[in-house]
């Protein structure tokens, strides 16, 4: 490197180093830290000398000196990454030029005192003897000055900030279903997940090969679908948003049983009726059956939940029947495969029958792609619908679902990798078997 005196010591960077100084310095956004030490490098390797670069820049010279020297002496490491670690050449330039963690003030809690206020968050205000469901930080910091010695005046700042530093927000919470299938029979839940899988699979295979002797439906109701009448609204207009008063008139409910075609992504007629009973749901797959063109010999796979309407004594009866199924099936409650729903869920479960049905496990409608179109359908018609009477909605339901067939159907991507999501979910029971474990010991 050449040397011309200690104050025009030129350093000497490839173009790649020198192209992401420059863009920093360059930037409009860029830290003005950051674009000013850049600006420093760039003028060094011009051969400035330190007083030169110190009055372009602003800056007096000893700080542009003690720059340049440390850029200098990181060179030689930058061109080490360069080489082997590309990617990561330009954070380590912007470590380079930013300033060392600095000790700062010792501080005013201990870690113990931390430690304490970290714990109280973690539990209910009641286990304190405070009111309420959540923490809110004045309620916390009242609760700190009380419990934990030492912090009898700490301020609401310093309690949000020990949360903050420990990435702790215990006002804030998210909604999930557990499934209980997989605490009391996890062997079960995961045969279900890869069944309910495999089915994907093979309708994705069905959709290239061309075959239609094989017809896959998703199904599941969408109960209490309320015809709403809109008092008052207004359209959207250039500035203003669409509005809607929070008046409306009820005329009543209706409930849907969908069927969403897993091959093509189309959406069958739907079956729509004040009830859902089991009655319905056979109704329901009769309808489906008799409208979708098919011969005797195909294989209808339904995918659903474990609602009882889906495994129950009515439909046990229409697939026999359907089937040719002669055996007997017994009296419900009592024997054969009518007795209960476990017996009757092997039954429909039976792949060897030309109609059987695939069960998600318990609470894992995100398995079940009817749920899907039930979200679209639920955003695009009924969420602002406008409705005198229940005939009129399901006319507008049956309506929709014609337009969506003919403009926007398509079969929705399945790219779940199940041996990963088998793993995650295992480690899930084994922390659960833990915690267990421990509270035992505990108590």
């Amino acid at each position: 490197m050449p040397k011309l005196s200690k104050s025009k010591t030129i350093p000497v960077m490839s173009p790649r180093i020198l192209g992401i100084l420059t863009d920093w310095a360059n930037s409009r956004s860029c830290a003005s830290y950051l674009k000013q030490r850049s600006l420093i490098q760039i003028y060094a390797a011009q051969g400035k000398s330190n007083k030169e670069i110190a009055e372009l820049v602003e800056l007096h010279h000893s700080h542009v000196g003690k720059w340049r020297t440390r850029f200098i002496e990181g060179l030689d490491r930058l061109k080490t990454i360069e080489t082997e670690y590309p990617d990561r050449l330009r954070k380590e330039i912007c470590l380079l030029l930013s300033d060392n963690q600095r000790s700062g003030a010792p501080p005013t809690y201990s870690q113990i005192q931390r430690d304490e206020i970290i714990k109280i968050a973690c539990n209910y205000p009641r286990d304190f003897g405070y009111e309420g469901s959540q923490w809110f930080y004045r309620l916390l910091t009242e609760a700190v000055r009380v419990s934990v010695k030492g912090c009898e005046k700490i301020s609401v700042s310093t309690v949000r900030d020990i949360l903050v530093k420990n990435k702790l927000r215990p006002f804030k919470s998210h909604y999930w279903m557990h499934s209980k299938e997989l605490d009391e029979d996890p062997e079960e839940y995961f045969r279900k997940l890869k069944e309910a899988h495999g089915i994907y699979l093979l309708a994705d295979k069905i959709r290239k090969t061309g075959s239609s002797n094989v017809h896959i439906f998703s199904t599941d109701e969408m109960t209490g679908i309320q015809a709403l009448e809109r008092e008052y609204q207004r359209l959207a207009s250039p500035g203003h948003s669409a509005s809607c008063e929070f008046n409306y008139i009820r005329h009543g409910t209706t409930t849907l049983i969908g069927f969403f075609n897993v091959v093509n992504g189309t959406v069958a007629t739907p079956f729509l009726n004040k009830t859902r009973n089991e009655e319905d749901f056979v109704a329901a797959i009769k309808q489906l059956m008799d409208e979708e063109p098919n011969e005797k010999s195909d294989l209808w796979i339904f995918i659903c939940d474990n609602l009882n309407i889906h495994c129950s004594a009515s439909l046990v009866e229409f697939v026999a029947k359907e089937c040719g199924i002669e055996t007997p099936l017994g009296k419900k409650g009592q024997s054969g495969v009518l007795k209960d729903v476990k017996s009757r869920v092997k039954f429909l479960n039976d792949s060897s029958h030309q109609i059987y049905f695939v069960y998600t496990p318990k609470h894992c409608s995100w398995m079940n792609q009817i749920e899907w179109f039930f979200g679209v359908i639920g955003r695009h018609l009924l969420k602002k619908g406008n409705y005198t009477s229940v005939d009129e909605l399901e006319a507008s339901i049956r309506r929709y679902v014609k337009q969506h067939n003919e403009l926007f159907a398509h079969p929705y991507g399945w790219n779940v990798d199940i041996d990963k999501l088998i793993k995650k979910v295992s480690k899930h029971i084994i922390h659960k078997q833990s915690s267990d474990g421990e509270s035992e010991e505990a108590s």
